[in-house]
């Protein structure tokens, strides 16, 4: 049986805890809050049914969360061409 010191065992919950935050800082900083509606329109790309849309609506599905998408990493992208350029 293998023996694991309190010691090992309190290093183990540190290295945990320091990944959790370092993770958790990481996600916050990727996903700010005033993203979290552009996070919450990628749910239009996902591939399941529409069977709950009317056909009336099916032609227009998704287009304003697509729309909000696009502007969102559009604004992203000229930035980076803008510095790659210089």
């Amino acid at each position: 049986m293998v023996k694991v010191s309190t010691s090992q065992t309190l290093t183990v919950q540190k290295v945990k805890v320091d990944f959790v935050e370092a993770l958790e800082s990481n996600l916050q900083k990727r996903f700010p809050n005033e993203s979290m509606n552009v996070v919450s329109d990628f749910k239009v790309l996902a591939l399941r049914s529409l069977s709950f849309v009317s056909r009336e609506e099916i032609e227009d599905y998704g287009n304003a969360k697509i729309e909000i998408l696009i502007k969102h990493y559009r604004k992203k992208n000229t930035k980076q061409r803008v510095l790659l350029q210089l």
